[in-house]
């Protein structure tokens, strides 16, 4: 899962670029290709100096150099994954980061993504700005408050729906909604994306499509325009992609087709937004595991213990990983152990097996030789009933005493009564 527009943050994924080399490789090869488009390297917006860190902040909230960020970043974080034996058997991207699904699909190269990339971003952020309100309803809930000025952007829950708008709007639309006691939020974004502000730019959008190479894609992801599995042609289709800017994201229906114990979702970029949207879908299996690969609250000096951590929760899934990848280049020390072989020959002493035929007649043998009536001894006797009757009636349990002596023993003696003595007055 790739995912979109406001996840991002300053130093996301900085401790994988200082320590993984394929992360790194696949960082510095996207900052060449967009130095020109974005006039800017990215490296120094992504991972500033510490005094740096205000300015770095500022560029990465406009939508030209956004966009083009998210998309090395998850990129990167793909070919990492990849490094590491994790093959991905479905894709779906939030809007933007749907074309990372398309390019690990097959039907954009790299740098073709990039480029494409970096001109819608830069399209987009010509438009007039625009706010974005996440709201906790439905689409259905919704539909009487909106005015002719608003729309629905995105469908990410069944109780979780994002509007687009001008200020203006967005903000009478906050007002209302407020007064009805219906939670929603304004989204850290710089316009109004997948509503009609963005109209303006379709046609020249289609125009660059076009002159971007294109593919049938070799593994199918699921469309965030339509919710369902891409075709081949929606795919290639350059009116397929302005429309994907233009109207709402459906991740909610595209969720859905993933909804499968079998199936672990990865969110494969920064912060936990797909992740939490994915655990409120109301046909999601409690045992699907669905992990982040950075640290969800920003902590970019976590990220690689974080990663390591859902590789781990995926290794406990079943999933193979290549270990000597994970671990290449991490020095090692031979470490003496002891001189026990560790044969791993098996000294358990089993029980003779008997066959189910011989049970029955097993049981029958016993029975006839008394093994009900060593059942019955073999328990404690109860003394109580000896006890109750020999205090009912002491001179029986006498008599019988001094009738019946134990085998071996002397018949017991009388013993005549001792009358007792006068006390002395």
């Amino acid at each position: 899962m790739f995912p979109g527009q406001g996840a991002q943050y300053v130093n996301m994924g900085r401790t994988l670029y200082e320590s993984e080399p394929v992360f790194r490789e696949e960082i510095d090869a996207s900052a060449v290709v967009l130095l020109p488009f974005l006039g800017v390297d990215l490296r120094h917006v992504l991972y500033p100096d510490a005094g740096n860190n205000q300015l770095a902040q500022e560029q990465l909230t406009q939508t030209a150099i956004t966009q083009p960020a998210l998309f090395a970043v998850e990129y990167a974080l793909a070919q990492l994954w990849l490094s590491w034996g994790v093959t991905p058997t479905a894709l779906i991207g939030h809007s933007v980061g749907e074309y990372v699904a398309a390019c690990m699909g097959g039907t954009f190269k790299r740098d073709d993504a990039l480029a494409l990339l970096a001109q819608r971003a830069r399209l987009m952020q010509a438009m007039p700005s625009g706010a974005m309100l996440a709201v906790r309803a439905s689409a259905q809930e919704l539909e009487g408050d909106l005015g002719p000025r608003t729309s629905i952007a995105a469908l990410n829950a069944p109780n979780l729906t994002v509007v687009s708008g001008d200020h203006e709007a967005i903000a009478e639309l906050a007002a209302t909604l407020g007064a009805k006691g219906v939670a929603c939020r304004l989204l850290p974004t710089s316009h109004a994306f997948h509503s009609p502000m963005m109209e303006p730019i379709v046609a020249q959008f289609i125009e660059l499509v076009e002159r971007t190479p294109r593919q049938r894609p070799v593994l199918h992801w699921v469309s965030s325009l339509t919710g369902m599995v891409i075709t081949d042609a929606e795919a290639t289709d350059p009116v397929y992609w302005a429309k994907q800017l233009r109207e709402p994201v459906r991740f909610m229906e595209g969720v859905g087709q993933l909804v499968d114990a079998q199936l672990a979702l990865v969110e494969v970029g920064p912060g936990q937004a797909l992740t939490s949207l994915a655990r409120q879908h109301g046909q999601r299996n409690a045992e699907q595991l669905i992990v982040t690969s950075l640290h969800p609250g920003q902590e970019f000096g976590a990220d690689v213990e974080y990663l390591l951590a859902a590789a781990g929760q995926l290794w406990t899934r079943g999933l193979t990983l290549d270990w000597s990848r994970v671990h290449a280049g991490a020095s090692r020390r031979r470490v003496p152990l002891p001189t026990y072989p560790f044969s791993r020959q098996r000294r358990w002493v089993d029980p003779a097996p008997r066959s189910a035929a011989a049970i029955p007649q097993a049981r029958a043998a016993t029975a006839s030789a008394g093994v009900g009536a060593y059942q019955q001894s073999s328990k404690p006797a109860d003394p109580v009933p000896a006890a109750r009757q020999a205090h009912a009636d002491p001179a029986s349990a006498a008599r019988q005493a001094h009738a019946d002596p134990a085998p071996g023993t002397r018949r017991p003696r009388a013993r005549r009564a001792s009358t007792p003595r006068p006390t002395p007055r």
